[in-house]
């Protein structure tokens, strides 16, 4: 089953570079989701790169929260 199909018909997995800005926004405005989960992120604390650790648990995350609020979802 491709990652995008519904899950149990309750809901969809799109996958992609949450640390890319305008993509995120774009998806989000696209499909004006009701709810996001979002997953993505470096769980490991002691990752090789400290940058690559900032940039995508935090800068990804502000891109797909300021998605989400421009878009409307609660």
């Amino acid at each position: 089953t491709p990652p995008e199909a519904p899950v149990a018909g309750l809901a969809a997995i799109h996958a992609g570079d949450w640390c890319d800005a305008v993509a995120t926004a774009g998806l989000i405005a696209d499909i004006r989701p009701d709810r996001v989960l979002h997953l993505a992120g470096i769980a490991f604390v002691g990752h090789a790169s400290p940058q690559a650790f900032y940039h995508v648990n935090l800068l990804g995350t502000r891109a797909l929260l300021e998605a989400c609020v421009a878009s409307g979802v609660e």
